[in-house]
């Protein structure tokens, strides 16, 4: 439970015989997180022949990283992917379980940060569908 007062924004929780707590105020680090929309984040990764496929908590893909196949060498190719596409796989792999969800864990959210921090196509196509309504 959140409330304001004139001087500050408090959190506070009710207890099992309902008597209330007042945490504090959260810091900046807090109020961040409580606004960032970790839905459309990567939530795990399909396991395919020849590439992975990052996808959401919607299970929709985001993304579609392809290496070059052997003994070719270059640079991966990274692609964009609709979110209503049917990806076939032969796996999928998680990057966090409810418990350790990215609001309520700071290495989960860490982890996630450097992924998008190195696939900078995943970082920008998760901007743009947060900027825009994207449905299956």
């Amino acid at each position: 439970m959140a409330f304001r007062n004139s001087k500050a924004f408090w959190i506070a929780y009710f207890d099992a015989n309902r008597n209330m707590s007042v945490v504090g105020a959260p810091t900046k680090e807090t109020l961040k997180t409580m606004r960032t929309d970790f839905s459309k984040w990567p939530y795990g990764a399909y396991l395919c022949e020849d590439s992975i496929v990052y996808f959401d908590r919607r299970y929709q893909p985001i993304v579609r990283i392809t290496r070059p196949l052997f003994p070719a060498v270059g640079e991966q190719a990274i692609v964009v992917c609709d979110p209503a596409e049917r990806i076939s796989h032969s796996g999928k792999e998680w990057f966090y379980k409810d418990a350790t969800s990215p609001r309520r864990n700071a290495q989960t959210r860490m982890r996630l940060q450097r992924l998008l921090d190195t696939v900078p196509r995943l970082h920008a196509e998760i901007e743009r569908r947060a900027r825009v309504k994207v449905s299956a």
